[in-house]
């Protein structure tokens, strides 16, 4: 699923994969288990859908298939979640940082690596759990100020390490950044 490498400058993250073009230090998906907080409410509900419909069934005559009706837009809201959850890649590379979304129609971004100016990581207690988290990459890039990576692996290490690599990417491009405050 992820493949996680060992970047240069004994980083212990990454293990570098070469590719035509650039080398691969991270490829994924965000993990599912950062759904566990939408799932679990979703199951509470079919829960006590089921109740209302066993007691209403009980108490008054009315079909129990109308109780099937939360069941059935609560799985569809599942399905829905893992689809889009499942449909999100992630890419990183020597030069940048790439996303793709959506499922029929899809969207690609991406934001150089020596334009990352601060990467902030937050992690739920759920997400702690499960040994994910979010990312939060601030750029200089117009497009894309903020970038939003959620249920990463380990993000504690990914924002460590991509922190150090966009400072060592902007030294070896020689990058200056000039505040206008």
């Amino acid at each position: 699923m992820n493949e996680i490498s060992e970047a240069p400058k004994d980083s212990s993250l990454f293990i570098a994969s070469s590719t035509a073009a650039d080398e691969v230090y991270y490829s994924g998906r965000p993990s599912q288990a950062c759904n566990f907080p939408f799932f679990s409410g979703c199951a509470v509900g079919i829960f006590l859908s089921i109740l209302a419909t066993i007691f209403v069934s009980v108490q008054w005559d009315v079909t129990p298939l109308i109780g099937l009706l939360p069941v059935f837009v609560l799985g569809v809201a599942i399905a829905n979640r893992v689809i889009n959850t499942h449909a999100i890649e992630i890419l990183i590379d020597s030069a940048r940082v790439t996303w793709k979304t959506g499922v029929v129609s899809r969207t690609v971004a991406s934001v150089e690596i020596f334009r990352i100016q601060n990467v902030t990581m937050s992690q739920s207690a759920a997400d702690a759990m499960f040994g994910i988290g979010h990312l939060y990459i601030e750029t200089i890039d117009p497009t894309h100020p903020l970038v939003h990576l959620f249920g990463i692996a380990e993000p504690e290490k990914m924002r460590e390490w991509l922190t150090e690599y966009a400072q060592t990417c902007r030294k070896e491009k020689q990058f200056r950044e000039f505040s206008l405050h």
